[in-house]
């Protein structure tokens, strides 16, 4: 769907095997059960993929948004990426702009993945 590899979401670093994930949703319960706060960092998780789910990077492989609790420094970083892909990228400043329709909605993204694990 996106016209260019580079997102202003932020993903894991590791991907996740298509397997790995099958498998990883069938143990969910069982890691519920054993630790509060696996839980809780299941829960989130859950949560993460279904408002943000993962992205398909090769034949098997996945990448799922991050967990990293955002910082001061993350939003205004997202702020400079942003602004920096506009130009790169040469979006129209008015009008309709398929390229900045796709920047503002990998940033509204990343908002949401922010205030999510907030």
């Amino acid at each position: 769907k996106s016209s260019s590899k580079y997102s202003l979401v932020e993903y894991e670093e590791k991907t996740i095997d298509s397997r790995d994930k099958d498998a990883e949703n069938e143990n969910v319960s069982n890691l519920a059960r054993s630790h509060t706060h696996s839980r809780s960092s299941t829960q989130l998780r859950n949560i993460l993929n279904a408002l943000l789910p993962p992205i398909k990077v090769a034949s098997d492989g996945y990448k799922q948004v991050s967990v990293a609790k955002p910082t001061r420094g993350s939003v205004v970083q997202l702020q400079t990426a942003w602004d920096e892909q506009l130009q790169l990228r040469a979006a129209r400043s008015s009008g309709i702009c398929a390229i900045r329709e796709e920047l503002n909605q990998q940033a509204f993204n990343e908002i949401i993945r922010q205030i999510t694990i907030e």
